[in-house]
């Protein structure tokens, strides 16, 4: 009996060398498309260089309402509140201008109807960070890269929720 445990201890620890410990998402097929079409919290927006959209991330639909076919080839202003647009457009142009990374606070447009946590909503404020990529020896940008987080977080706004409520009573 003691033979067959020190058998079988080997064989199990051969086995258990050639099972990674760990998942490596990254081997997977199209491990990046499914990363950007899982992402919640935040749009994916790869503009223009005069910002039109290029490519918008699934998010669209849960924090504003759009669907994302309704946002390709328009201009990316025509989604911004007509108050930021001029910021927008400053800190757009000195970001692909200096090659530096920009970081505006925007309100977008929300769909006619559209509710976030059944409370109908026309806009909604957003931390917008991103930048414009070029490639080796080139004048002008390929596109922006952008990503659009709700500010505050969905997770803050939902623990103010809570504790107004709590208060409440």
């Amino acid at each position: 009996m003691a033979q067959r445990q020190s058998q079988a201890r080997p064989a199990s620890s051969s086995n258990a060398s050639q099972i990674p410990s760990t998942f490596e998402f990254t081997k997977r097929k199209r491990w990046a498309d499914l990363l950007i079409n899982e992402l919640s919290d935040a749009i994916i927006f790869v503009l223009s260089s005069n910002a039109k959209v290029w490519f918008c991330g699934r998010a669209i639909i849960e924090l504003l309402g759009w669907r994302d076919t309704e946002l390709i080839d328009r201009n990316f202003l025509d989604f911004v509140n007509a108050e930021d647009q001029q910021a927008f457009h400053v800190a757009f142009q000195d970001s692909l201008h200096t090659r530096k990374e920009m970081n505006a606070y925007i309100r977008m447009q929300c769909k006619n109807g559209f509710a976030v946590q059944h409370i109908p909503q026309s806009q909604v404020l957003f931390e917008l960070k991103g930048y414009p990529l070029y490639l080796e020896n080139e004048t002008s940008p390929r596109c922006f890269l952008a990503v659009a987080k709700p500010y505050p977080s969905r997770n803050v706004a939902m623990l103010n929720t809570f504790l107004e409520l709590k208060i409440e009573n």
